[in-house]
């Protein structure tokens, strides 16, 4: 399985994008994952696992869950990105970052979901 994220161009946060199982679907998808992480300042980043959900069974399929924290992050333009908030459950951050658009109605904020996936990754 290739996990493929878009990963900011300080490293600040990244968020997944797309899972494929087949490697000549993910060539043929490349360079247009390329295309658009760079037109949003990104760059592409990617996870390759042995599980190939065609072949799982349904035990192995079972057993493979991935932990996930949703950082509020905050666009500053040119100086970049900044998380300002993290949470374990996405409504936590949702209700986060409305408030915090209450606040500051001309923010530039999003939620960026980090995986245990790309977290060992970044610990290797």
């Amino acid at each position: 399985m290739i996990k493929v994220y878009f990963q900011s161009e300080t490293g600040s946060h990244s968020e997944l994008v797309a899972t494929f199982t087949n490697d000549d679907l993910y060539n043929r998808a490349l360079p247009s994952l390329e295309k658009l992480a760079a037109e949003i300042r990104c760059f592409v980043t990617e996870t390759v696992s042995q599980l190939n959900i065609e072949d799982a069974t349904a035990s192995e399929t079972e057993d493979y869950t991935e932990s996930k924290v949703y950082e509020v992050g905050i666009d500053l333009g040119e100086m970049g990105t900044q998380t300002i908030a993290k949470f374990d459950v996405i409504e936590e951050a949702q209700a986060f970052m409305d408030g915090y658009r209450l606040a500051d109605s001309t923010s530039h904020l999003f939620i960026d979901t980090i995986t245990s996936d790309f977290t060992s990754t970044l610990q290797n």
